[in-house]
């Protein structure tokens, strides 16, 4: 593992220069051959990395193979992280990745400096019924479905398993594996044994056992079918400031071919924090996967899809399957007024409750963060994403999410995934009396891939106490009237290359946002090898400066000039070694990029996807 500041990519052998280049993408190459190659190409072997998508048994067991040291800050604590883990049933694999039932691994840090880990699956009730028939029983979202075909019981058959695979959110002592088309399931923290479906009071529920899809088919037709119910986000965000848990669930409104968005707050006590709120997406018939926050906007981004529902209900397609990308249209971005705002408590802008922005099409997957003005007059937000994508030369459709199908994504087809930065002008603040002139209803001013097209990364993330925050204010001042809720300089990321190719993750950046745009922006990388393949990083925040260190940095140190205290994390990113055939988690300085501690695993856990830190109890 190797880190640097911008490295050039270089081959390690003269002689490799002489390989096709086509042999050295979408892993062509042989296990030994990737090996004589820096990470950073985009060389890797495809059966290396199928490898990272294998079924995993449940472990439980101390680690005792430790290199380097863990940080204070992480004793005591727990991390979590939430993937499919079973990718077949009865003999019969999967036809999807993401189809895969949802398995939770954490690693308990001990006060005394050991780690424990606990691997488990989300024991759902669909997950127990082909436990104990060992087949596949239930439709799944990207194609899984019992055999039989329509005559088999999948025609009209809109039931479809909820695989809990995508995210676990630890907060309130509550701890959720969650996935964006049905209810939440509550695990225990300490056992990880499934408690069962979670209605977070109330908010979301699918029929009288969580079984009804999340659509609206009319005040007659929803009571009889047990429809009308709101489906979960897999991605909600923490509100720093206020400490509230943001989430958001979505609701199909088949008659008009929309998406009916409800958002809530919680507290740490799990009361709602305020009053809900809701907003229609008129022609959308596909939910947004991630959202972001900033302290007075929930910030939506709806990427525009097409659907032909005929081969779900004749049996043929999962839904998924049903989607084609419309690339002519433009993207729309949703800025929803959050109730009792910062703006709304002072009452300084009388501003209008929903936005809806074009903006030149592109693909949005996740979000790292968003920020607004202090006057709350733009917006500035930050995500991963493909670029826009042509038709194919008989007009079809871009393929989506096709790729990510069979024994794992194959990155020959999967376009090449940029970090993106969007500004948003909602009003022109200079344009009238308090307010500003509200009239245009708002403008895009930026939209690229930042720092270029060149830089292939997944799962961007920020500080968390950064993620929520007001952008155009002195980030290093301890007394602003915006206090600490600014926006963050630096960004983290898992990374594939910087060749500009689509291939699998390698590596973790981190990104400056600062630099002015004319000037080639710093970005650290710490790289694996290429037989190593990493996941997406939770951070954990570094402890917090003592106040005479804070004058000692005021006084004109590089760190003062140079940081706003948005790196002062420690970077935990899982990853796959297939020389070693097992996993590890690397703990990286945030500020340098360098390596702290591995901990590594004893068996080969699967490719995860999302997670949280519970931070060590008082």
């Amino acid at each position: 593992r190797s880190s640097s500041l911008a490295p050039e990519p270089v081959l390690l052998r003269e002689t490799s220069r002489d390989t096709p280049k086509e042999a050295l993408l979408y892993g062509r190459l042989d296990p030994g051959a990737v090996a004589n190659f820096e990470p950073g190409l985009g060389v890797f072997c495809h059966a290396d990395w199928v490898e990272a998508w294998q079924t995993s048994p449940e472990v439980e067991y101390e680690i005792d193979e430790v290199e380097g040291e863990l940080p204070p800050e992480l004793l005591g604590g727990t991390l979590y992280r939430a993937g499919p883990g079973r990718f077949d049933r009865g003999g019969r694999r999967y036809e999807h990745v993401l189809d895969g039932d949802g398995f939770l691994l954490k690693f308990d840090f001990g006060v005394d400096g050991r780690t424990r880990v606990v691997g488990k699956y989300v024991r759902t009730q669909w997950y127990q019924e082909e436990e104990k028939a060992d087949k596949i029983l239930y439709r799944n979202t990207f194609g899984s479905q019992p055999e039989g075909g329509p005559l088999g019981g999948n025609l009209l058959n809109i039931e479809l398993k909820n695989v809990a695979n995508t995210n676990a959110q630890f907060w309130g002592g509550r701890l959720l594996s969650l996935w964006e088309a049905g209810m939440p399931h509550e695990l225990d923290p300490t056992t990880l044994e499934t408690k069962g479906l979670a209605t977070l009071g109330g908010f979301s529920q699918l029929g009288p056992d969580g079984r009804s899809p999340p659509v609206d088919a009319g005040a007659l037709v929803n009571p009889i079918l047990g429809f009308g119910g709101r489906a979960f986000t897999a991605h909600p965000h923490i509100d720093p400031a206020k400490k509230r848990f943001v989430g958001w669930g979505w609701t199909n409104v088949a008659a008009k071919k929309s998406t009916r968005i409800s958002l809530r707050e919680w507290n740490e006590s799990w009361e709602t924090a305020c009053e809900d709120a809701s907003f229609l997406m008129e022609n959308c018939e596909l939910a947004p996967h991630d959202f972001a926050i900033t302290p007075d906007y929930y910030v939506f981004v709806e990427n525009r899809m097409g659907m032909n529902m005929a081969p779900y209900l004749a049996g043929l397609k999962g839904p998924a399957q049903t989607l084609s990308m419309v690339p002519e249209l433009p993207v729309r971005i949703h800025v929803k007024r959050r109730p009792k705002g910062e703006m709304g408590e002072k009452g300084e802008v009388d501003a209008p409750a929903d936005f809806v922005v074009d903006c030149p099409s592109w693909f949005c997957i996740h979000l790292s963060h968003a920020s607004q003005s202090a006057d709350g007059s733009s917006l500035e937000f930050f995500g991963s994403g493909w670029p826009k994508q042509a038709r194919g030369p008989n007009g079809e459709a871009p393929e989506f999410l096709g790729a990510w199908g069979g024994e794992a994504p194959a990155y020959d087809r999967i376009p090449v995934t940029n970090y993106w930065r969007t500004r948003v002008e909602l009003w022109d603040p200079k344009g009238g009396e308090a307010g500003g002139d509200q009239s245009g209803g708002g403008r895009i001013t930026q939209h690229a891939p930042w720092p270029s097209k060149d830089l292939c990364v997944e799962h961007p993330h920020v500080h968390p106490e950064f993620e929520c925050g007001v952008h155009g204010v002195n980030r290093l001042a301890d007394d602003d009237e915006v206090g600490d809720a600014k926006a963050p300089r630096f960004a983290y990321m898992s990374v594939s290359n910087a060749a500009g190719l689509a291939t699998a993750p390698q590596g973790w950046v981190r990104l400056d946002l600062e630099e002015p745009l004319e000037e080639k922006p710093k970005k650290l990388f710490c790289w694996l090898t290429t037989r190593q393949f990493s996941e997406e990083v939770v951070l954990v925040p570094k402890a917090k400066a003592k106040p005479e260190a804070k004058s000692e940095a005021k006084s004109g140190s590089a760190k003062a000039k140079g940081s706003d205290g948005s790196d002062a994390v420690w970077v935990l990113g899982m990853f796959y070694d297939a020389e070693k055939k097992r996993s590890a988690l690397a703990v990286v300085d945030g500020e340098t990029m360098e390596p702290k501690a591995t901990l590594w695993l004893k068996h080969a856990s699967p490719h995860g996807l999302h997670g949280s830190f519970q931070p060590p109890r008082p």
